[in-house]
């Protein structure tokens, strides 16, 4: 069951990571052609801000995968070393941080779109 659940979390996080990787950069590619918008250029930055959220998701899953092989059976040896560590502390700031861009990105993008 274990292999199972790291080979799903890695598939999504390396789909999540490199997918919205390529969105962030065509879209830093194309910023200057929506500047003649203003509505335009903020749907593009909110989509931009969407991919991002998303992106950071994708490498924390991507180094969760990566720390559960490394640790393996013995994480419950390493617990407190692992918890306490400013790796793990950094990584729930990028996840908190992933997981609160995206819905408010999506928020903000869906009121322009009604109201604008």
């Amino acid at each position: 069951k274990q292999w199972y659940q790291r080979r799903v979390r890695g598939t999504i996080g390396s789909l999540a990571f490199s997918l919205n990787l390529i969105i962030i950069v065509h879209g830093l590619c194309t910023l200057r052609k929506c500047c003649r918008s203003a509505v335009a250029l903020l749907n593009k930055l909110l989509i931009m801000s969407i991919s991002f959220g998303d992106f950071l998701m994708g490498f924390y899953l991507l180094y969760i995968t990566a720390m559960d092989a490394y640790y393996g059976s013995s994480y419950c040896k390493e617990k407190i070393e692992w918890l306490t560590s400013t790796t793990c502390s950094a990584l729930g700031v990028l996840s908190t941080i992933g997981s609160q861009t995206s819905p408010f990105a999506m928020t903000v993008l869906s009121f322009t779109r009604l109201f604008g």
